[in-house]
């Protein structure tokens, strides 16, 4: 018989698996529609994730925030038309004062089907203890979505501000309640700007109850933070870079010195706060627009070493079962695999001097840097060094299990491949 430790414990690993398939099916349905999904690692106060805006193949910087709900039980409080959906007011708040467009959007499992509704003032109906939000069922996570979404971006949206937190983390250590907070401007923002939004951004992090676990939410709940870290980046592709343009740090006064973090060396703009601004922050930025290529440049360059590795990568597979099986005596196999190690290697040098992908195809870079290192891995074995470090056993595993490690790979290629055409 189960112990109650036991079935908590499959209660917990169920709804983290449902919560999984949601948020995994809801940026396929986002991808679908030709949007980037920008999943919030480091849970916002609310949001999953973010969603920005692709027009004409270009991303365009504009972003929605999404409070992602997967499973049945959402779905009790129903009629034909339409989902009831509830949640407590420290979330309406927050979503009904954030500086981007949220969506709550339900995920169905039974139907595979994911519906969405905004969370306005005009969407929201108060209920006296609470609230609620009606979601129709003809609002699905489709094409057919497409048109609303580009119009919600390009209206204005009622905010403290007109900046974005990107991503809230509770980086809360031993006694002292502290966060850290990714906060995306607008690249019109003149310095001065950007000390108001520091401040206005830290004051409203002080009574912040966002907690990264259950221990930290006990310990510090209801508690004033006491340590604010913020990175200010005026474009997604800062924050890709982690090139920020200034960062700052608030402690509380009255915290003891030998609890507080240490430190950083900029300006003191009131209140406790230091800024500090980046001294490399043009430069990367220029480097950057410098080596990031076009969406066709990168695809040309991408294909002109995918396709000849491809090809080799098939025949060095089909070269290892003939020799495993003993087709092959080993002089022909070294021969062969030292024949192509010179080749691959040249082509996985290549891959280095591509330049950077553009931000809507960095996650088919990543996906082929992968493809390519363990393509690489195939042939290690032997290269020079390779020959005199592995015996013949260990060279076999490490062929296998680089050809193993190649071939899970191949179907997120194909995946980031149909993602961007």
């Amino acid at each position: 018989m189960s112990t109650i430790r036991e079935l908590l414990s499959m209660s917990v690993e169920e709804t983290e698996k449902i919560g999984s398939i949601g948020r995994t099916s809801v940026q396929l349905a986002v991808e679908k529609i030709g949007y980037i999904f920008r999943e919030q690692k480091e849970r916002d106060h609310g949001i999953d994730a973010h969603v920005e805006i692709v027009k004409d193949g270009k991303a365009t910087g504009q972003l929605i925030a999404l409070q992602i709900k997967s499973g049945d039980s959402w779905f009790k409080e129903k009629n034909d038309k339409r989902v009831i959906f509830r949640d407590d007011n420290d979330h309406l708040d927050y979503w009904l004062n954030h500086s981007l467009p949220v969506l709550v959007v339900l995920y169905n499992p039974s139907e595979e089907v994911a519906y969405w509704q905004i969370v306005n003032d005009d969407t929201v109906i108060m209920t006296g203890k609470g609230w609620k939000l009606e979601v129709p069922f003809t609002q699905k996570l489709t094409k057919e979505s497409k048109n609303y979404f580009e119009e919600l971006v390009g209206k204005p949206i009622k905010t403290k501000g007109k900046y974005s937190i990107l991503s809230l983390r509770d980086v809360s250590h031993g006694s002292v309640k502290r966060y850290s907070a990714n906060v995306l401007v607008p690249e019109s923002f003149t310095r001065l700007k950007i000390i108001e939004t520091v401040q206005e951004v830290t004051n409203s992090l002080k009574n912040s109850e966002y907690y990264g676990n259950d221990l930290t939410k006990q310990r510090f709940k209801k508690q004033t933070a006491q340590a604010i870290f913020l990175f200010i980046y005026p474009t997604l592709e800062d924050v890709r870079q982690s090139n920020w343009v200034c960062k700052s740090l608030w402690i509380d006064k009255h915290l003891p010195s030998d609890l507080a973090p240490n430190p950083i060396e900029g300006k003191d703009i009131g209140n406790n706060i230091t800024i500090s601004w980046s001294d490399t922050y043009q430069a990367m930025q220029e480097l950057r627009e410098q080596y990031t290529l076009t969406k066709e440049d990168f695809l040309a360059h991408m294909e002109a070493v995918r396709n000849p590795v491809t090809t080799i990568v098939e025949g060095l597979i089909k070269l290892t079962r003939r020799y495993e099986i003993g087709e092959l005596n080993h002089e022909a196999y070294l021969k062969e695999m030292t024949k192509a190690e010179l080749r691959v290697t040249e082509l996985y040098i290549q891959v280095t001097d591509i330049g950077l992908a553009p931000l809507e195809c960095e996650e088919l870079s990543n996906c082929f840097q992968s493809i390519m290192a363990y393509a690489h891995n195939i042939v290690l074995p032997f290269s020079k060094k390779g020959l005199k470090t592995w015996m013949e056993n260990n060279r076999r595993y490490l062929v296998r299990k680089a050809i193993e490690d190649y071939q899970k790979k191949l179907p997120c290629l194909k995946y980031e491949l149909e993602k961007i055409h």
